[in-house]
């Protein structure tokens, strides 16, 4: 279901959220050139290998829901597979996603990741199989450390593959190529951590017919609950994430054997809180976690969202 909304309203809802994820990156940049022009990015200061620093960086505690964050060291390898369940209104879906990320220098990595459906339901109707797979790589354009805590930006970008199937119903892909770009600022603390992060996420046309765009805000807090030193962290996050999605379908109708076009722009908003619970060792680690929405407004009753639940289980090899 959607109505029709005009053109210029449209284009005023996207030019405002790009507007927003673009001053969000100007901003973090800013920030981290404005530190670096005081002398205060690199420091030979560092937090005591206590609470969140009890391991080494690829083990201490980041996002659950939220994207970005996964910088690792040079030449260091994680695998790690995570599997969600979402339940909606009038539809269920379960998938899993396996993933490899390499540290290609200290301050730059590299995700590929192959989502798999393990079963889409929408009323009658269900589907299993590839979902779109991608690409996605992470610069930490700003680090910076004291005795009290590290602080780190970074810059998102992702491509995703149409390595699904439009035919299958539910769908396991849009079709096409689409892209992500966002960015991310976190604080560590020995016993805190906060992170603010904002992206887009653009699906280019498909057979005409189709355009989507996804805007993301997300902020986190967490504490660590006991942790031992280069034994285990024990960890409790919880983050807020947004997501505004906006979607413009052209519909051909014919008339007397004359084609007529109409268009239909759908969009919705929706604000979730997840706690989540981090726990890792040197070399292993896992996350459970699971989302409620506090506020959703959609033109599409099939987007109504009830909770998410997920697991990430992840091995890293030095």
């Amino acid at each position: 279901m959607g109505f029709i909304k005009s053109t210029s309203a449209t284009a005023v809802s996207l030019e405002r959220s790009l507007l927003l994820i673009t001053s969000f990156l100007i901003s973090i940049s800013f920030c981290a050139y404005a530190r670096q022009a005081t002398g205060l990015t690199e420091s030979e200061a560092h937090p005591p290998h206590l609470g969140n620093f009890a391991l080494p960086q690829s083990q201490q505690p980041g996002p659950f829901f939220s994207f970005g964050q996964n910088i690792l060291e040079k030449n260091q390898f994680q695998a790690y597979l995570q599997t969600t369940y979402e339940q909606r209104r009038l539809a269920y879906f379960t998938w899993a996603t396996p993933a490899l990320v390499y540290g290609v220098t200290d301050a730059i990595s590299v995700m590929v990741a192959l989502p798999i459906a393990i079963e889409y339901a929408e009323t009658l109707h269900h589907s299993s199989g590839l979902d779109e797979a991608f690409v996605q790589g992470e610069w930490a354009f700003y680090n910076r450390s004291s005795f009290k805590s590290t602080e780190q930006g970074t810059l998102v970008g992702a491509v995703n593959f149409p390595t699904g199937s439009t035919k299958k119903e539910p769908s396991t892909s849009y079709g096409v190529t689409s892209y992500f770009i966002g960015g991310t600022y976190n604080q560590t603390f020995v016993n805190w951590l906060w992170f603010v992060s904002a992206a887009a996420f653009h699906v280019p046309p498909y057979e005409a017919t189709h355009r989507y765009n996804q805007y993301l805000y997300q902020y986190g807090l967490g504490r660590n609950i006991k942790s031992v030193t280069n034994k285990y962290i024990f960890f409790g996050l919880l983050e807020f994430n947004g997501n505004y999605e906006e979607i413009k379908e052209i519909q051909i109708k014919h008339h007397h054997h004359v084609p007529e076009k109409s268009t239909i722009y759908k969009y919705g908003n929706v604000i979730y809180a997840t706690p989540s619970l981090w726990f890792s060792t040197p070399k292993l680690f896992a996350q459970l976690g699971f989302s409620l929405p506090l506020d959703q407004q959609w033109t599409d009753i099939n987007k109504h969202k009830n909770y998410f639940v997920s697991l990430a289980l992840g091995l890293t090899f030095n």
